[in-house]
């Protein structure tokens, strides 16, 4: 079977559904950014992702039609307006089945008038041999090793992060700030926040692998993403599976995996000042010493195996295929 994959530009998000759709067929990737065109194939399954990108792209063929959610599409983070809401709606009602990664991603698709019996709800989980709990215990003497992994785009607030290192560099407290990825604010950024790069309490590390990324937790005391909104967080699972401490936006996809001082920490001002704040007023020696490393861990053990996550769905796939 040739299955076509509609999307808006490459990710790793869009691999991994790669990899599970192969299973089925062929897998033909198109990005819509890049302008590209679907090959003149007869398809038997179209798969159509950031919705209000794709969907009319996907209307174009008369074939079992499964939407996927980037969260960021259905909460109308990066784009607005009414012509987006209508695009939502009608990837809505072209869908057989809509596969999104959260409760409040799910709430939002209901309220655009699809019933729940076409929903697949489940996390976009980790491969957890990937991810053992990790071994570590801060020393008094090392300086605090913050890490962040999320995009240099306005829905990340990297400036936030920024103004927070500040605050903590003014407070006189001994932190690094470890900085990957990249995107179209870092340039800017980087030179307006130049004095905390130059003195070494922040740090660009650039795109980074996975098996970096894993590295970096590792070593980080706290994960930090300050995100305007996510689904399900492959980042924040990724560092709950270590067992990195984790201090996230409170927002309700976040609150399904983070329990305050239990799981994690919460963040909910809007300032650097507010976020340096809650730094200092975390205990480190607490944390280091408490089971907070072990109950993330094993929260993710239980919810977001990926192995088992991607038996799901493939299911639901097959049952609109009849096979």
């Amino acid at each position: 079977m040739e299955i076509l994959f509609l999307d808006s530009s490459p990710s790793s998000h869009h691999q991994r559904f790669v990899e599970l759709f192969s299973t089925l067929g062929n897998v033909h990737s198109v990005y819509v950014d890049f302008q590209q065109k679907a090959p003149a194939l007869e398809f038997g399954l179209v798969v159509f992702a950031d919705l209000d990108v794709t969907v009319d792209y996907a209307r174009e063929f008369s074939v079992p039609r499964v939407g996927l959610s980037w969260a960021w599409d259905l909460q109308m983070t990066l784009r607005r307006g009414p012509d987006v809401e209508v695009k939502l709606i009608r990837a809505i009602k072209l869908v057989d089945i809509l596969i999104v990664d959260s409760a409040v991603v799910e709430k939002i698709a209901e309220g655009f008038g699809i019933p729940r019996s076409k929903i697949v709800r489940v996390p976009y989980g980790i491969d957890l041999e990937n991810y053992p709990l990790r071994k570590f215990k801060k020393s008094n003497s090392e300086n605090l090793r913050l890490f962040t992994n999320r995009r240099w785009e306005e829905i990340y607030r990297p400036q936030l992060l920024l103004e927070m290192a500040r605050e903590l560099s003014n407070s006189e407290m001994k932190f690094e700030l470890f900085i990957a990825n990249d995107g179209s604010l870092r340039e800017s950024l980087i030179n307006e926040y130049s004095r905390l790069f130059e003195n070494g309490s922040c740090i660009w590390l650039g795109k980074i692998s996975q098996s970096q990324n894993i590295m970096e937790l590792e070593k980080a005391d706290i994960y930090l993403s300050v995100a305007k909104s996510d689904g399900s967080s492959l980042s924040l699972l990724e560092a709950m599976a270590i067992g990195t401490p984790a201090l996230v936006t409170d927002h309700p996809a976040n609150r399904e995996w983070v329990d305050e001082n239990i799981t994690g920490y919460l963040f909910s001002g809007s300032l650097g000042i507010d976020l340096a704040k809650k730094i200092l007023s975390l205990n480190l020696d607490f944390i280091s010493n408490s089971q907070l490393p072990k109950l993330s861990h094993n929260r993710i053990l239980r919810d977001a195996n990926w192995t088992l996550i991607r038996e799901i769905l493939l299911s639901r796939v097959q049952g609109i295929l009849h096979i």
